[in-house]
């Protein structure tokens, strides 16, 4: 079984990650994936000047980097956690040929 969690706006938030990898673990999924929706780079842009400036896939880098930093530094999984975009997922299943809706 795998499990999800969605970050729609919070996985800018250490507390909100940490809170995530603990549902998942709770879970009891052989694997989880931590989603990161879009809304998450608006959230890096009001928070900080310096992000303001950057670039989408810039942010992305700097979204990626620290949540993978909260998840295995601190929150250390008991179990397989991948983090991805929302794209990524969204294209993943097309491939899979699994029909997404509002997209």
């Amino acid at each position: 079984m795998v499990g999800f969690e969605i970050e729609s706006h919070t996985g800018i938030n250490a507390k909100h990650v940490k809170g995530s990898v603990s549902n998942l673990c709770n879970l009891g999924a052989l694997m989880g994936v931590i989603v990161l929706e879009r809304e998450n780079l608006e959230g890096l842009r009001k928070r900080s000047s310096i992000h303001r400036e950057q670039s989408e896939k810039e942010l992305w880098k700097h979204l990626l980097d620290k949540v993978e930093q909260w998840v295995y530094a601190e929150a250390q999984p008991k179990m397989r956690l991948v983090i991805m975009k929302e794209a990524d997922i969204i294209n993943w299943a097309k491939n899979e040929g699994i029909n997404i809706q509002g997209n």
